[in-house]
């Protein structure tokens, strides 16, 4: 998953072990886990919120309850 960050426009990306990597080569990258907190790299600060959702940690317990099948009752 990638999504740039509304306000500073910085990439944000998942790796696959579930890290995230922020940043461009212009700006510095630095590479930080699901709770934002730094792991390596140039760049030493993230948003923890948009760490979490992008590396999934944040939609993974609704994905797993979530049953794409069920029709939706409200129609």
């Amino acid at each position: 998953m990638k999504l740039h960050h509304p306000l500073t426009r910085l990439p944000y990306i998942r790796l696959e072990d579930g890290s995230v990597q922020v940043g461009d080569k212009e700006h510095g990258i630095g590479i930080f886990d699901r709770h934002g907190n730094w792991i390596s790299g140039e760049r030493k600060q993230a948003d923890g919120m948009l760490c979490l959702y992008v590396s999934d940690a944040y939609l993974q317990p609704y994905n797993r309850e979530f049953d794409h099948d069920q029709k939706d009752d409200h129609s």
